[in-house]
């Protein structure tokens, strides 16, 4: 047979093929026709090989989908149920209708979503083909005859089973098939004549159900450490996006402080500029004349060419302790450029009496404590 192997690096065209999304890694065998194409899930394939016996009166019914696309035809095999051909497939009857509810039961509880396909077992060509007319009467509906070591496909084709020369194996995640798989696996291992027994069957029961939820709490588990870990992210961000802000409040607030010093430094300067002009120079004056000292032609006679020692530090301590007012000066300013803080502000006022600490003159001058 030929085999090619088609993997996701060079089946970019097979993905899709008339406007139908075909599987992605694949297996070809044989040489595949271009108005049939088959397509068997591995697990389905594995299930089939794994239970044929030739010895064992078993058949299996197939679950899928078909589907029709200019001019070809898909056949998808994505699930398979085990059945006993005989109770099935009754000689002489047509259906038999516990068997075919039972079946149906069954496709509903794994297979929800797909249709009956076909069929497969080890009749002979003959007699799979009466039960095929006999229970599968459309044309479309597939036979895989299982042998040791052989698998052939057949379909009704001009009147007759026709066998088909080629087909593909894929691989997909078929959750649905695997738990059938299991529990067809935990069935057997008690066997049916200890399923005869009212206690072994409900012990099967109860092992059927912890087995489920251990199941559904291992899918919730999973959910749950998905949510965690997405809310661990946004906690995180979160966390990141507050502290940047954090930053960039503390600079804005800066700026704000520096702005609105700005701002008074600004007031102060243009309330000062705007005190009239004879104002100034009446406090001016009245300064002057408090520190002026009338001349008398006696105090010229007593003054020696050189002042006493404690006369000049008197004055230098005169000088350190006043202060004249500069245009543009505040005495916020005063108190930073003395003191090197604001504070002193309020002890210049009470000390020079000034009532509005924002109002100073322009040559004034004021006494520093």
């Amino acid at each position: 047979m030929v085999e090619i192997i088609y993997n996701d690096a060079n089946t970019g065209m097979m993905k899709t093929e008339n406007l139908i999304r075909l599987p992605k890694n694949i297996r070809q065998i044989g040489i595949v026709s271009e108005k049939t194409k088959i397509y068997t899930e591995d697990y389905v394939k594995s299930y089939l090989n794994q239970h044929f016996d030739s010895h064992n009166q078993m058949s299996f019914i197939l679950f899928g989908k078909i589907v029709t696309a200019k001019d070809k035809r898909y056949i998808f095999i994505d699930g398979a149920i085990s059945v006993e051909t005989e109770k099935i497939f009754h000689r002489d009857a047509e259906i038999n209708s516990e068997e075919w509810d039972k079946l149906k039961i069954a496709s509903k509880e794994y297979f929800t979503d797909l249709e009956m396909v076909g069929w497969a077992g080890n009749e002979d060509s003959e007699s799979a083909e009466d039960i095929h007319r006999r229970f599968f009467q459309e044309s479309s509906r597939i036979y895989i005859r299982l042998g040791e070591g052989e698998t052939d496909y057949y379909l009704i084709d001009q009147g007759s089973m026709q066998h088909q020369e080629g087909y593909y194996i894929y691989y997909a995640r078929n959750e649905a098939m695997q738990n059938y798989m299991v529990e067809q696996q935990n069935t057997e291992q008690f066997g049916a004549e200890d399923l005869r027994d009212e206690r072994t069957i409900e012990q099967f029961r109860q092992i059927m159900k912890e087995r489920k939820e251990i199941v559904k709490h291992g899918k919730m588990m999973t959910v749950l450490s998905c949510a965690s870990s997405c809310l661990a992210l946004l906690v995180l961000a979160i966390g990141i996006t507050m502290v940047n802000n954090y930053e960039k409040m503390q600079a804005m607030e800066v700026a704000i402080v520096e702005l609105s010093t700005s701002l008074e430094e600004e007031d102060t300067v243009v309330q000062t500029a705007e005190v009239p002009k004879e104002t100034v120079e009446a406090e001016t004056d009245k300064v002057i004349v408090q520190e002026t000292t009338p001349e008398t032609p006696e105090a010229e006679e007593l003054q020696p060419d050189t002042e006493p020692v404690w006369n000049q530090t008197a004055e230098a301590a005169v000088k350190e302790q006043t202060y004249v007012v500069k245009k543009g000066d505040t005495l916020m300013r005063i108190s930073m450029e003395h003191y090197q803080t604001r504070d002193m502000v309020d002890a210049i006022c009470e000390l020079n009496q000034i009532d509005n600490k924002d109002i100073i003159l322009c040559g004034q001058k004021i006494l520093l404590p």
